[in-house]
């Protein structure tokens, strides 16, 4: 067995104290590491919760009988990014039902907001969007409460129109509206009267007619006496359209309607016109009344010498008187029928005829002598001697290639008995020519020209061949002769 001597038992005792430090210290290191450990756990937790809630809105849009859901994703820290999904349900929250054949639709948000596809046709009915918001790395995930909206009963517009014809009417009726072509039945009811205080034609039972294509029209009312009456029509709605009911159409059982037709008729620069009178119910008698105006309708002015003409009808026909002799220009006449016992009065609508310029027939015939010219003219016309002047020009070349001959002045006279005469050319050199000739026209008759009329001014004639003259003299005593050789080239 070991002694241990004081000296030794102190210094183990030293060192037993030493290692009893030493473990205190590692025990306070490991505390002091399981300490941090902790807190950069919190953190680390504390930073995990640090998302943002997002501020998420919706609005519904109705058009017709479909609808979208507009979303709106905001928050504190920056637009929102990310989707919004929209799901749409029948009925009312939170006990609807998903609306078959609409796919929740996704969409990924622009500038915080996102719009859903349409929902497409739906069934009049309640409806809400439940929208959500898919959350990003700085903001949490969100889901609106229900958005309700409602696919309402659409507004038919409902016209009518009344047709008289004769004694008898009948009515359209046209349904329209702006989601799809209406359906179901209109019902027409006929009173006699004025609304609202008219009462039902006795025999004409309520026409209840389906639609076709929007529109029905009603039976003949039958024969009616004269006065006033109107229809009341109501359409039936259907699964889209609510009912509707017209005003009141009003109608009135009159005089039978002339009919008034007119035919004006020109001859040179004088007119007469024409009137013709017809109905449904016999031949109309009584007068007709035309009155001329000159101008355009409706602003034309009486013509002064002209007296309103009234022509009594023979077999529904009549004539006016001729309106002699106008001036160029627009003119118009206005016819009146009287009217009689079964017919209401007319009057027929403007009945347009113009008084043209008349055309005059323009002759040119050019006249050669020797190596000069001369053009004579002669305007003539329908409506009496035409006046004025004519222009001669002179042209070197051919029509319409040629050039003005130079010296000659195109010469203007005044026409005398229609004819006119220019001054002659002066000598020319032989080649081909033409005169254009234009006519002035007046008061009457429109201006004209003629077309090219060439002549040609011909060479001279050469002169005749010379001919070679000799002579031979022959002298015997007192007498002689002579002897003479003519000779030449041809």
């Amino acid at each position: 067995m070991m002694r241990i001597s004081p000296r030794n038992w102190g210094s183990r005792s030293r060192t037993d104290e030493h290692g009893t430090i030493l473990r205190r210290l590692g025990v306070s290191f490991i505390a002091l590491v399981v300490s941090l450990a902790s807190v950069l756990a919190m953190s680390v937790a504390a930073g995990a919760c640090t998302t943002i809630s997002a501020t998420l809105s919706t609005t519904p849009a109705v058009t017709g009988l479909s609808a979208t859901d507009g979303a709106k994703v905001s928050g504190t820290s920056g637009t929102p990014a990310g989707t919004v999904t929209f799901t749409l349900y029948s009925g009312t929250s939170p006990s609807g039902k998903l609306v078959t054949g609409y796919t929740a639709d996704t969409v990924i948000l622009t500038g915080g907001q996102a719009t859903s596809a349409s929902t497409g046709t739906l069934a009049v009915g309640s409806y809400y969007f439940m929208v959500s918001y898919s959350g990003n790395a700085t903001y949490s995930s969100a889901t609106s409460t229900a958005e309700p909206f409602c696919i309402a009963f659409q507004t038919a517009t409902l016209s009518t129109t009344p047709a008289v014809t004769g004694t008898s009417a009948t009515d359209g009726a046209k349904v329209s509206g702006t989601s799809g072509m209406p359906t179901g039945t209109v019902t027409f009811t006929l009173y006699s009267g004025t609304s609202p205080s008219g009462t039902l034609v006795t025999g004409y039972t309520a026409d209840t007619v389906t639609l076709v294509n929007g529109g029905a029209t009603s039976v003949s009312t039958g024969t009616l006496t004269p006065g006033s009456y109107y229809f009341m029509v109501s359409y039936s709605g259907n699964a889209t359209y609510s009912s509707a009911a017209s005003t009141a159409e009003p109608f009135s059982i009159a005089f039978q309607t002339a009919t008034l037709s007119t035919t004006p008729a020109v001859t040179g620069l004088s007119a007469t016109d024409g009137a013709t009178v017809s109905g449904t119910s016999g031949m109309p008698t009584g007068t007709v009344t035309f009155t001329l105006y000159s101008g355009t309708s409706p602003s034309g002015t009486l013509v002064t010498g002209y007296t309103a003409d009234t022509v009594t009808l023979v077999n529904g026909g009549a004539t006016s008187v001729s309106t002699g002799t106008l001036t160029p220009g627009s003119y118009y006449f206005m016819v009146s029928y009287s009217g009689n016992a079964t017919y209401s009065s007319a009057t027929s609508t403007a009945e347009p005829f113009s008084i043209a310029f008349q055309t005059a027939t323009l002759a040119t015939t050019p006249n050669v002598t020797g190596l000069s010219a001369t053009d004579g003219a002669t305007v003539s016309g329908t409506s009496g001697m035409p006046t004025g002047t004519v222009t001669f020009t002179l042209y070197s070349g051919t029509s319409p290639s040629g050039t003005l001959v130079t010296g000659y002045t195109a010469d203007t006279v005044t026409l005398v008995n229609g004819g006119a005469t220019s001054v002659s050319t002066g000598t020319l050199t032989p080649g081909s020519y033409y005169f254009m000739v234009s006519y002035s026209g007046n008061a009457t008759y429109s201006s004209a020209t003629s077309t090219a009329e060439p002549f040609s001014i011909a060479s001279p004639p050469p002169p005749p061949p010379s001919a070679s003259l000799s002579t031979t003299p022959a002298v015997t005593g007192l007498s002689a002769t002579d002897g003479a050789t003519v000779s030449g080239t041809s």
